[in-house]
């Protein structure tokens, strides 16, 4: 169906009444039409562009000559806010309003009257929407692209593109389709920025343990995305063998084995291969962008067709230090600025990945090393705690023994077996002083520091004369507390028998001092030694707490 209505003279209209009657003013047919129906636009810029275009050289003819649709479509299109453009009969001549400009790019001014297949148009992308634009014609129902991608090259370079709109058919007095109405929205950016973030947002979600995950966690992420990397590869250092030697990380993209750029572990101030521009890229702590040259012949680019025109060096710095290098291939249907903004992104966040791994891995490091320390300090604790003169014991607040070394059996008078049973402590003091080791038990419970008592054991002390009495204990005891909380009781003792015997001895001594027959001369005692026998002793006192005793 053609688009076009024959622009003929119109039908004569006859009248049976008096037009003069009627008040109106008299037309017919053959008057020649005067008025100008493009004075009614606003008089700015972009009208006087389209008044200025030699309409007669195009397919839609002089501007006089357009009939009631056109004229009607064209004063829609240039009223609309928003991006709109007319593409009017079978060669889709454009008319377009002010905010289509910005989608035209170097297209404008050429663009207008142009078909949309015509090289000043978008020849580019003619193949991908004629076949919308036939369907719209030939159905008449309108045709919604919905974030659509396209490849325009409309500032002078092939660009990547995305638009969401509609291709509405128009139609004439007489139901012809002669037009579509095109209204439309770029959402380029918002489609790459929502790209890039999925692939930040996975980059920044890797492990933080080592340097050789995190290497390999980037290039996984990066392999997603292969319109925004064309190629890859990365350097990286190990700060504990040299803070000059870079090693490429077996994960590189797009570059071939063998090929002039896999340069490993090799100084950072070599000639061979990117490492010089990695240098300069140093110097500047800034991503280093750079022209694809000859360097690069071999390279398999992935993404759009053909090869990146630009490839950046990203530093990998975080504070002072220096991680290693990523470098990339940039996308190229967009603009360096675009890319650049990428590359600033990945460079702040891979370097605070490696950085992380790296004090991480210093961290465990610094770990073990403590963990060794406070280990070999745990054995000799142990040992000095096993070989202690005083018992030692940990007791939990149900009476149960977490540990104690063999001294405090020792002095207590049982088998570790035995003293595993709870209280067991408690079962080995005399009937007489079990208040005593009860109060100061409920004391630490209530919250007391520390307590220091003297208990008499069940377990008899043999003194060097006399006969055999209980043993007697001096014991130091304090809470253990976790969170704010007492969770265990810890104790020393010592077996403070001998000490008790001398002590109660010389009292007694003093006591016979105060009587009138007291004498100076070393004392003569009888005392029955073990074997059974009768001996004479002679004794007199070395100090306050020592009693020497001398077999006569």
């Amino acid at each position: 169906m053609d688009a076009h209505l024959p622009r003929g003279e119109p039908e004569e209209q006859t009248s049976t009444s008096d037009p003069s009657e009627s008040g109106l003013p008299i037309t017919t047919p053959s008057q020649p039409e005067e008025w100008n129906w493009t004075e009614v636009l606003p008089d700015t810029k972009h009208i006087r562009l389209f008044r200025s275009v030699d309409w007669a050289r195009t397919r839609l003819g002089p501007l006089p000559s357009w009939d009631h649709t056109l004229r009607q479509s064209t004063y829609q299109v240039l009223a609309d806010s928003r991006p709109a453009c007319l593409y009017w009969g079978p060669e889709y001549v454009a008319v377009y309003n002010a905010a289509f400009v910005a989608h035209a790019g170097r297209k404008h001014p050429g663009l207008m009257g142009s078909g949309f297949g015509d090289e000043a148009a978008f020849p580019e992308l003619f193949p991908f929407v004629e076949p919308m634009l036939e369907l719209a014609r030939s159905t008449g129902i309108a045709q919604d692209v919905i974030e659509t991608p396209m490849t325009t090259e409309r500032n002078g370079y092939l660009e990547e593109t995305f638009f969401t709109g509609s291709f509405t058919p128009i139609r004439n007095g007489h139901g012809q389709i002669e037009g579509l109405y095109n209204a439309l929205v770029e959402v380029t950016k918002q489609l790459i920025s929502e790209r890039r973030t999925a692939m930040l947002n996975a980059i920044s979600t890797g492990p933080q343990f080592n340097i050789r995950d995190v290497c390999h966690h980037v290039m996984k992420c990066l392999e997603m995305n292969e319109l925004d990397v064309t190629m890859a590869m990365m350097y990286t250092i190990d700060h504990e063998q040299s803070d000059s030697i870079l090693q490429l990380d077996g994960n590189h993209l797009g570059i071939p084995a063998g090929h002039q750029l896999l340069v490993d572990n090799q100084p950072l101030h070599s000639s061979e291969g990117l490492l010089p521009l990695c240098l300069r890229a140093r110097s500047t702590s800034s991503p280093l962008t750079l022209k694809a040259d000859k360097r690069f012949d071999g390279v398999e680019w992935r993404g759009p067709e053909g090869s990146s025109q630009t490839v950046s060096i990203l530093p990998l710095v975080h504070g002072t230090r220096l991680y290693g290098f990523l470098i990339l291939g940039t996308n190229p249907r967009l603009e360096d600025r675009v890319n650049a903004q990428l590359t600033n992104e990945l460079s702040r966040m891979v370097s605070s990945l490696l950085a992380s791994a790296v004090g991480t891995q210093e961290s465990m490091k610094r770990q073990k090393g403590l963990e060794r320390d406070l280990a070999k300090s745990d054995i000799k604790i142990q040992h000095l705690v096993q070989h202690a003169s005083v018992g030692m014991v940990h007791i939990l607040l149900d009476g149960s023994t977490v540990w104690a070394n063999e001294q405090y059996y020792s002095i207590i008078g049982l088998t570790p077996r035995d003293a595993s049973k709870d209280f067991s402590f408690f079962s080995q003091i005399v009937e007489e002083d079990l208040h005593i080791a009860e109060r100061e038990w409920h004391s630490l419970l209530e919250g007391q520091e520390n307590i220091q008592e003297e208990l008499r054991m069940k377990r008899m002390y043999q003194p060097p004369v006399g006969d055999p009495v209980p043993a007697t204990i001096l014991i130091f005891g304090f809470p253990y507390i976790e969170d704010g909380q007492i969770t265990s009781f810890m104790a020393c003792m010592t077996d403070v028998s001998r000490l008790k015997w001398a002590e109660n001895w010389q009292a007694r001594l003093r006591k016979r001092r105060r009587k009138p027959s007291a004498s100076k001369n070393p004392s003569l005692m009888w005392c029955r030694m073990r074997s059974g026998k009768l001996a004479q002793n002679k004794f007199h006192f070395v100090n306050k707490t020592a009693l020497q005793i001398q077999l006569c």
